[in-house]
């Protein structure tokens, strides 16, 4: 174990280091949401890999995202792209509601300006990659975006979002925090679910996997960005397979607030089919630079080659009939 993987985890132990100790790393998403250039630019990339892979001809009116953050900008910005109604699940409330209506003030201007989708210059760690960064017209012409951005349309988003309890338009936002019971939206409900960097910290993964089925309705889709990387202060990317359970949990991870499963690509793929999602890309980026098979723990000699190197993934599947 080297001493930053040390020193990290064990800081978590200490109420206030770990705070400080993670303002130095080198860490261009964290707490990201919190910009809505960033929301603008997640949500677009999932709205146009959906549009290329043939998925979906216009965008999706019933939006349902797993892991929204800081804020509820990604979903935001699907109702400024048409949307009607807007799922958040979370296991613990962060978004609040002057976070929510701040970003939500600057998305209109992003979507009023046409502005192109922000790129890896300026959100270099955000995956999938694009072959263009163009503001996506062939989805969201001008008919689709001036009819979203009515500013009665506009008042009806921040009226959801301040008061998510009353329902006086066909605009809908609901916020589940924590989201235990898939029965919390109803079933073959949803056009897409979604989620950037979330699903590695699920415990229960084919749960998760089977709620998304359920809430898809028949043609839904499901789109998906992982990121399989440690997530902590160390030297290889992938070194979180070096470690037992034990050490992981009480040493390495620590207290940290949200689990990392461990789980590789591979995992993934085989929940999606468990669930009778259907594969439709899978995008990976391969990382060379990690800890080889020699150094992994007995109890993950069971990883593929592939699974060592595979550092993202974009997936994305839709509920077939």
């Amino acid at each position: 174990m080297n001493y930053k993987t040390l020193v990290c985890g064990l800081s978590t132990h200490v109420p206030g280091l770990y705070d400080r100790l993670v303002k130095f790393r080198n860490s261009s998403t964290g707490g990201a949401s919190k910009s809505a250039r960033y929301c603008y630019s997640v949500w677009l990339r999932h709205l146009v890999m959906a549009k290329e892979n043939n998925l979906i001809e216009h965008p999706p009116e019933v939006v349902a995202e797993i892991g929204p953050g800081d804020t509820l900008g990604v979903g935001l910005a699907a109702l400024l792209s048409g949307g009607k109604k807007y799922y958040a699940l979370d296991v613990v409330p962060h978004a609040s509601s002057s976070g929510n209506l701040t970003v939500l003030n600057d998305l209109v201007k992003l979507f009023h300006d046409r502005e192109p989708i922000p790129n890896d210059i300026e959100w270099p760690r955000v995956f999938p990659k694009l072959k263009s960064y163009e503001f996506p017209e062939s989805i969201l012409n001008d008919d689709i975006v001036n009819a979203a951005l009515k500013p009665e349309r506009i008042a009806a988003i921040k009226n959801a979002l301040t008061y998510p309890d009353r329902v006086s338009s066909d605009i809908e936002i609901k916020y589940f925090v924590p989201w235990i019971n898939p029965d919390i939206i109803c079933s073959d409900s949803v056009d897409l679910v979604l989620s950037q960097a979330v699903m590695e910290h699920i415990d229960n993964l084919n749960d998760a996997y089977a709620a998304v089925y359920r809430w898809l309705r028949t043609g839904g889709v499901m789109s998906m960005e992982i990121d399989f990387s440690n997530h902590v202060m160390a030297d290889k990317w992938n070194e979180h397979w070096m470690y037992s359970d034990y050490v992981w949990d009480a040493i390495v991870w620590g207290k940290r607030p949200y689990p990392l499963n461990r789980q590789p690509h591979s995992i993934h793929i085989s929940m999606c089919k468990k669930n009778n999602l259907k594969l439709v890309s899978d995008i990976c980026q391969y990382n060379h630079t990690g800890i080889s098979r020699n150094s992994i723990h007995k109890d993950f000699g069971w990883l593929s080659d592939e699974d060592l190197l595979i550092q993202n993934a974009f997936i994305q599947c839709i509920k077939a009939p």
